[in-house]
C-alpha cells in the first residue's frame, strides 16, 4: 500500500498509516508513505504536475507488485487534480 502526501500533510500521512495498521490486518511493513514533489506541494491544483506525480507513483508501485496483482488507485482525500490524475491512470493501468 502506498500513501502519497504533500509536504504539509506529513503528520496526517503518519496518522493514516497508524490507523490502517490498527484497524486492518495489515503489517506496517507493507504500508509505504511517500511525499510528493515540492512542486506539487506548492501547486496541488496543477493537473500537469498531478498526472506526473500519479504516474511516478504508479511506476514506483509496480516494483512491489506481484504479477497477478493490479493497481487500485484511490484518491478520495486528494485535490481535484490528483483525483482526476488517479482516475486517468487507473483506466490506463487496468
Amino acid at each position: 500500500m502506498l500513501l502519497l502526501y504533500t509536504e504539509d500533510f506529513q503528520q496526517r500521512a503518519i496518522a493514516t498509516k497508524d490507523w490502517l495498521h490498527s484497524e486492518l490486518p495489515i503489517s506496517p511493513a507493507v504500508i509505504r508513505s511517500e511525499a510528493l514533489s515540492s512542486d506539487f506541494s506548492a501547486d496541488p491544483m496543477n493537473p500537469t504536475i498531478a498526472v506526473a506525480e500519479a504516474k511516478g507513483a504508479l511506476n514506483f508501485a509496480k516494483h512491489y507488485q506481484d504479477t497477478p496483482d493490479w493497481p487500485d488507485l484511490n484518491g478520495p482525500s486528494g485535490t481535484p487534480a490528483m483525483k482526476a490524475a488517479s482516475g486517468i491512470l487507473q483506466a490506463i493501468a487496468s
